[in-house]
């Protein structure tokens, strides 16, 4: 997609793209709601269970539970913003409240950052998920990429790229409450937001 002045809106986008895909790439699977539901509810019971739990092994096993039910949580969520699993406005935006907030990442900024920009200028310099340009490159944007990005001059295993996402989001959410300043030096790119 070519780097065009204006960001272009969501629904044009999804009209330029959707020949390109199979019918079924649209279709909406409710079936992922018990799946939703499930993740929450043992989401609940691991936070309950917490409570009783005295040994640093069953804190480890809840802990792993939990993390692995937010994950799942977060991904349907994502499925979510995409019109993939129900299509109704009202009830998919009250869902991703519940499937992002779980996780601490307001609904309102996800949809602004992935769908409405990441997906609408993939690989160009409006792209906030794009790697850093050679001009943005300093000592904290090489130690995050370092730190938390997949490459070869970082560890072969590196465990710190598991906890992308944390940085990621707190990035966004302080460009996001900071509409008149500059990007943070660790955005590649500060989308649009309004009050």
């Amino acid at each position: 997609m070519k780097n065009s002045a204006a960001v272009k809106p969501h629904g044009e986008y999804i009209k330029e793209i959707k020949h390109l895909l199979p019918k079924e790439a649209f279709s909406p699977d409710p079936r992922k709601l018990k799946l939703m539901l499930t993740y929450f509810l043992a989401l609940i019971v691991t936070y309950f269970l917490f409570a009783f739990a005295s040994s640093l092994v069953l804190y480890s096993f809840l802990s792993i539970i939990a993390a692995h039910c937010l994950s799942c949580l977060g991904f349907l969520a994502h499925e979510l913003s995409h019109d993939s699993i129900i299509k109704n406005k009202r009830s998919r935006y009250l869902l991703e409240v519940i499937g992002w907030g779980i996780n601490l990442i307001p609904a309102t900024l996800w949809n602004r950052v992935h769908n409405h920009t990441h997906h609408t200028q993939i690989n160009t310099i409006k792209d906030p998920d794009r790697l850093y340009l050679k001009s943005e490159r300093t000592i904290a944007t090489n130690l995050y990429t370092r730190a938390f990005y997949p490459n070869h001059k970082s560890l072969r295993w590196n465990p710190f790229v598991a906890f992308h996402f944390i940085p990621y989001i707190f990035r966004n959410i302080v460009a996001a409450f900071n509409p008149k300043r500059s990007k943070p030096d660790l955005l590649p790119y500060k989308p649009r937001y309004s009050i």
